[in-house]
């Protein structure tokens, strides 16, 4: 089933700004989990209408509603691992892609908005969220706030070198995940 206009388009949660959902949940990764998401379902708003997303759509609608009302980290254990699952099969279908477009295959005429770039650094996002979903952990001040600090100038949403302001172990974990796909020489990290 094709979707017509960018999930983040179609479904906006009542919040006013990234700001105000860090201050609803001050000391929380569920404020990092959000704005991932959010980032997540703009950056791919080209490449989602061709690619079987309806469970992972079901699953965001899930989170951002358990989110939004507050829910404790016990509730939000099960769908937190049910979106991880869907978010690695969307990843699955983004390196099937990639390894296509690398090749010189053209991508659909629906999707010729996103180029290799947009849809490895939104690879690179979907990696970082499924880390701390897997991990539950709570950011410290700090992290949150690399991640503000780091915006893209679309719709002031955080972008890629967020990564950077949360941990090594993240900023590892993904770009390794790219690596497998783009080769060795894309965003290396300095020792």
């Amino acid at each position: 089933m094709r979707r017509k206009t960018p999930i983040s388009e179609s479904r906006k949660p009542e919040v006013k700004s990234p700001v105000d959902v860090i201050g609803y949940y001050p000391v929380r990764g569920q404020a990092v989990i959000y704005l991932l998401l959010e980032y997540v379902n703009h950056a791919l708003g080209a490449v989602m209408p061709y690619v079987g997303v309806m469970a992972y759509e079901e699953a965001f609608d899930r989170m951002v509603g358990l989110l939004l009302s507050g829910a404790t980290d016990e509730a939000l254990s099960f769908p937190l691992d049910r979106l991880s699952d869907e978010l690695d099969t969307l990843w699955r279908m983004f390196e099937e892609t990639a390894a296509e477009w690398e090749e010189g295959m053209t991508p659909p005429a629906d999707a010729l908005q996103a180029n290799e770039e947009q849809l490895l650094g939104a690879c690179a996002l979907a990696v970082a969220l499924e880390e701390i979903l897997l991990s539950l952990r709570r950011l410290p001040p700090d992290e949150i706030e690399a991640l503000l600090n780091e915006r893209s100038d679309h719709d002031g949403l955080p972008c890629f070198g967020a990564i950077e302001g949360m941990s090594e172990r993240i900023a590892r974990a993904v770009i390794g995940r790219i690596q497998s796909v783009n080769g060795p020489d894309i965003w290396k990290i300095e020792e």
